[in-house]
């Protein structure tokens, strides 16, 4: 069983459907991967048999993923802070996030239309160099 990835859009639209009184949902929970159906409740929302609460908090330009106990989002801490943002065409871009200035970025390798899967990860220096 995968776990649900929710961003703003999702959690916007879970929460509309429960402020609506709706009993349920036809949204994605895989980035725009695929169409589901979720069930809606006053407290939490169901999907493939388990219950997860609405978010208390959703930051935009951010995916969550659910832990088990809950949603948290997708990062990852080394010497920097590098997690996942959602991109209007679907799949998303990594970014760092430091207190220093000198990390990671990523950027689209051309346009979203013409190559939405790659992505070129350039280091901060004279002479970026891509890395795939």
């Amino acid at each position: 069983m995968s776990t649900p990835l929710l961003t703003l859009i999702q959690h916007d639209a879970l929460q509309a459907a429960c402020d609506q009184g709706l009993t349920s949902l036809d949204c994605t929970l895989d980035l725009d991967r695929s169409r589901t159906t979720v069930s809606i409740g006053a407290s939490h929302w169901s999907w493939q048999g388990s219950d997860y609460p609405y978010l208390m908090r959703c930051k935009d330009r951010t995916v969550y993923y659910w832990t088990g106990e809950d949603f948290a989002p997708v990062q990852r801490y080394g010497n920097a802070l590098i997690k996942l943002i959602p991109t209007p065409w679907g799949a998303p871009t990594l970014k760092c996030v430091s207190p220093e200035s000198a990390c990671w970025n990523s950027t689209p390798s051309g346009k979203p239309e013409a190559a939405p899967n790659q992505y070129a990860l350039l280091k901060k220096s004279s002479n970026p160099v891509p890395t795939w």
